[in-house]
């Protein structure tokens, strides 16, 4: 009920007025005293008359010191400054008090002063909630970093490719200029890792980092799970709304992948809000500004499609103020040992196992392979020769037959292997098992190492057996094979 409505059922005059107010105050659980320009007291609620222990007829009319400890409420009517959150014993017990001064055109008619908390209990019952509502409000904020936060610095980006070194060294003076960055590259080239890299390495880098993966999320979700919403903005929209990663990364750097990737609708509205710094929630008219650096990455020719009318002209120009172009990794062969190096090693300390190396052949021919999805693809196939592959070298028989199938005879030859010359013609189906360059050096190795285990153990067959792992019986089959007998 308004204020008006309650006073609508007095008689409008000023002692209903003012009996009204007298059972507001009267009502408030806090002490309340009221004094004129000279400091005498003119009234005060029962809340201070028990705190006091008086009866406020007594005290009327008294000055103000005479009835409250160490009070200043007779200064403060006399120069009309206030005093609010002041400490004060009154009655040998600690208060928080304030002190304000009543004006009336221009005039000083006196001041009210008011006992916030009576009791040092009382403060420190408020000190612990506020208290525990910062530790509630810190631990979302670190469970929230912990949850957008970048993982990848520079130095986990491997390479020894002088390309590689320039472009983390042109990453690395980029983070630390406020300005939009796009990152071009085939799929599997790293443009994540230079994205988390150029946040850790930027001013920003106490703040979020989030991703967004343009063509993960439908398009009828994109806008909320950018801009997010209001309550009630839609149909099993949460109570509370929801705020969308765009705002989640305010102070630090939004990263969207596969921008390419996004619809033209939702293009016209990054842009207005890359443009204003403001984003307008689903169901809201109220706009919020948002400080966030954005970070853009694509697998595709966007120039092109810039051309093609598939991707705003504006809006490329707004993410492109400065670009990263990574090459693919058939460019950089010389990464390869490296790159395998650095995932075998990963692997290992995840998996826990011993460590396995790769054979020479074997680093030959992945450089060799044209590498489609090119560092993804390596660790993952490097993960699958880890689990196949027998002993601590991960020998060239161990490879899948695409890695040869789709290579060259000169590549080959430049890698110091050897081809049929059927395969050299590409008639791979005419080939029979014994005719691929795959089962040859799997076939000359394999003599050759039995070769050597016999004459270390004397010619002795069960120790030659033991020390390969394999039963005698399959030992004889292969000497037989390879006419060692």
């Amino acid at each position: 009920m308004a204020l008006r409505d309650l006073l609508r059922e007095t008689e409008h005059s000023e002692r209903d007025l003012f009996n009204f107010l007298r059972l507001v105050l009267d009502s408030d659980p806090e002490c309340i005293v009221l004094v004129d320009s000279k400091g005498r007291i003119i009234w005060l609620n029962k809340a201070y008359e028990a705190y006091l222990g008086v009866c406020r007829h007594e005290v009327q009319g008294k000055h103000v010191t005479e009835v409250i400890d160490n009070t200043r409420l007779h200064i403060v009517a006399r120069t009309g400054v206030a005093e609010i959150g002041e400490i004060q014993k009154i009655k040998g017990r600690t208060a928080i008090v304030s002190r304000i001064p009543i004006f009336k055109n221009g005039r000083i008619l006196g001041a009210v002063g008011k006992v916030i908390f009576k009791t040092s209990n009382e403060v420190s019952q408020l000190i612990s909630k506020v208290s525990q509502l910062e530790n509630e409000v810190n631990y979302y904020k670190r469970e929230l970093s912990k949850k957008y936060r970048a993982k990848w610095t520079l130095d986990d980006i491997i390479s020894c490719t002088r390309v590689m070194e320039d472009i983390k060294n042109l990453a690395r003076k980029l983070a630390s200029i406020d300005i939009n960055i796009l990152i071009l590259g085939e799929s599997g080239t790293g443009k994540e890792l230079f994205a988390h890299a150029i946040h850790l390495e930027s001013k920003r880098n106490n703040k979020p980092f989030v991703y967004i993966n343009c063509a993960a999320i439908p398009e009828n979700l994109m806008e909320s799970e950018l801009f997010g919403y209001e309550s009630g903005a839609f149909t099993n929209a949460k109570s509370s709304g929801k705020a969308g990663k765009l705002e989640i990364a305010n102070g630090g750097t939004v990263f969207l992948d596969e921008i390419g990737d996004m619809p033209l609708v939702m293009q016209a509205k990054i842009l207005r809000f890359l443009q204003e710094g403001e984003l307008e929630k689903l169901g809201s008219v109220k706009p919020v500004t948002v400080d966030v650096r954005v970070i853009s990455a694509t697998n595709r020719d966007i120039k092109k499609m810039v051309q093609e009318g598939t991707f705003r002209a504006d809006l490329y120009y707004r993410l492109s103020g400065a670009v990263l172009e990574i090459p693919p990794l058939r460019e950089r062969i010389e990464d390869i040992p490296v790159l395998a190096e650095h995932f075998l090693r990963k692997i290992a300390e995840k998996w826990a196992v011993p460590l396995k190396k790769l054979e020479q052949n074997t680093l030959d021919a992945l450089k060799c392979y044209h590498w489609p999805g090119n560092i993804r693809e390596l660790e993952h196939l490097l993960e699958k020769l880890y689990c196949m592959s027998e002993g601590d070298t991960i020998k060239i028989w161990d490879l899948p037959s695409y890695i040869f199938r789709e290579q060259t005879h000169e590549k080959f030859q430049k890698c110091g292997l050897t081809l049929a010359s059927k395969y050299s013609e590409g008639n791979y189906e005419a080939l029979t098992e014994d005719d691929t360059l795959l089962s040859k050096i799997k076939n000359n190795t394999e003599r050759k190492l039995l070769e050597k285990i016999l004459e270390e153990v004397g010619g002795n067959k069960k120790k030659a057996a033991e020390v390969l792992g394999i039963h005698r019986t399959t030992l004889y089959l292969k000497l037989r094979k390879y006419n060692l007998l």
